[in-house]
């Protein structure tokens, strides 16, 4: 999504925060990630994304919530 919807170049999918974050995923069933989101460790919110057939069903909003969550309890 990053690279082909957001134009995001490939050489910058990846960085290097990718180690320190928290990567939160949303899943609709075992196999299918429908939704991403990554805290880093200075607690700012990054990298959000949701796949269009799903957005508008609260999925941006429960990873963000979530993350939110675990950056208090850090």
């Amino acid at each position: 999504m990053f690279i082909e919807e957001q134009h995001v170049p490939e050489s910058m999918e990846w960085d290097e925060f990718d180690n320190e974050g928290i990567h939160a995923l949303a899943f609709v069933d075992d196999l299918h990630a429908v939704g991403y989101a990554r805290l880093l460790n200075s607690r700012q919110l990054g990298r959000m994304a949701v796949v269009p057939g799903f957005r508008d069903r609260g999925i941006g909003s429960a990873l963000l919530l979530r993350l939110e969550e675990i950056a208090k309890e850090r």
